[in-house]
């Protein structure tokens, strides 16, 4: 099978669901990727054609492209024309670009898989919202409707499509975000290295957050749970990619909080694994692939609980906060510090320790099962 993935900016160095399905499919089938030459952190000079991992991306100079918005790769058509694969499989249809690709291409008979995340999962930045309400739910309005089958990786993306578009329910598959075996994995020895390294007894009782954390974010609520803690051996660790003046001020403003590290080191995945293991509860107040990621290691979540979490009610090591009460506004920014902050310290203070836990399903390569059954399910539709 010939698959086609269209996407804005692909970036390998990220374990993200576009990469996981070229990677994994990659596997078994001839695959390729068009995309932009730019990447979320930066411009690639010249039009290219790479391999990696037997996945062929090209990537074509985008038509006006603003902060990351755009509307086309050039000569798009030709290069669609020319790999004429037996199926295409396109994302996120605010992102304009992936939609007026996918659009064309449906209109030149090509069968098409559609991915839908959460609309709005862990709040909307201004700029954010001031793009989807110039163009971006026109355009994502319009791929949804001619695509073949969509995927949704959260009960809110499925809800959200059925109520605002009309979408019946038998064109949405159900699927979920994931990790990569490769890299992440349950491992008593990284948890050893990473405690002697950090000076943890075996007493010690490890809370961490991480990520990309932005002020949208509100980190500063899980140090106010995390204050609320009078246990010596709690610690609290807060690391990733913080912009800079958070960081700053996060480092002010706790500057005396016992127990406490903040650090905006960048986590590549190898230091991911470890931290994933070394820890003994990770804590998060918005939706995030890194969920996964940690339960991969066997190692307990703390997370909110609203349509794009509510899926994992069932798994072991989930542990919710805010269950029926309003910790959103309309676009999922992140409120009610209160209910938070109460509910967080109180999970934190029962230190809670979860064995068994299972998170194989999860994994990227047991996802990319079920996406070769959607390909099959709609080349099989379109020749009857």
């Amino acid at each position: 099978m010939k698959i086609l993935y269209i996407f804005d900016h692909f970036n390998y160095n990220v374990n993200y669901r576009d990469v996981a399905y070229a990677r994994e499919m990659a596997k078994n089938h001839e695959v390729y990727v068009l995309t932009s030459n730019y990447t979320s952190d930066k411009k690639i000079k010249k039009p290219s054609y790479e391999k990696w991992r037997g996945v062929t991306i090209i990537r074509g100079d985008p038509v006006m492209e603003f902060r990351g918005t755009m509307f086309w790769i050039k000569n798009f058509k030709k290069i669609i024309k020319s790999i004429n694969p037996d199926v295409i499989h396109t994302f996120e249809g605010i992102k304009i670009s992936t939609s007026i690709m996918g659009c064309w291409a449906k209109t030149q008979g090509y069968p098409m898989v559609y991915d839908q995340e959460n609309r709005m999962s862990g709040g909307w930045s201004p700029l954010t919202r001031l793009k989807y309400f110039l163009g971006g739910g026109f355009f994502e309005k319009k791929i949804v409707k001619i695509v073949d089958l969509i995927r949704v990786v959260t009960p809110g993306s499925k809800e959200y499509l059925m109520k605002k578009y009309h979408i019946p329910e038998d064109k949405i598959v159900s699927s979920t975000l994931g990790y990569n075996q490769e890299e992440i994995y349950y491992s008593e020895k990284l948890r050893r290295k990473f405690r002697k390294e950090k000076g943890f007894t075996s007493k010690s009782y490890v809370i961490a957050t991480t990520g990309r954390l932005t002020k949208l974010k509100k980190i500063e609520w899980i140090i106010e749970a995390f204050k609320q803690i009078n246990d010596k051996e709690i610690y609290l660790i807060v690391t990733g990619k913080i912009e800079q003046d958070y960081f700053n001020f996060l480092k002010q403003k706790y500057k005396d909080v016992p127990r406490l590290i903040v650090d905006d080191k960048y986590l590549g995945s190898k230091d991911l694994n470890e931290l994933y293991n070394g820890v003994d509860l990770l804590v998060w107040q918005h939706a995030t692939i890194s969920y996964f990621e940690a339960l991969a290691t066997k190692t307990p979540i703390l997370i909110p609980y609203f349509n794009a979490t509510s899926h994992l009610e069932n798994v072991k090591g989930v542990f919710y906060y805010g269950r029926d009460k309003k910790i959103f506004d309309k676009y999922e920014g992140i409120i009610n510090d209160k209910e938070r902050i109460e509910e967080m310290a109180k999970i934190m203070k029962m230190k809670p320790v979860v064995k068994g836990i299972d998170a194989k399903k999860f994994s990227w390569e047991n996802i990319a099962e079920s996406l070769e059954k959607d390909y099959m399910r709609v080349l099989k539709n379109i020749k009857t």
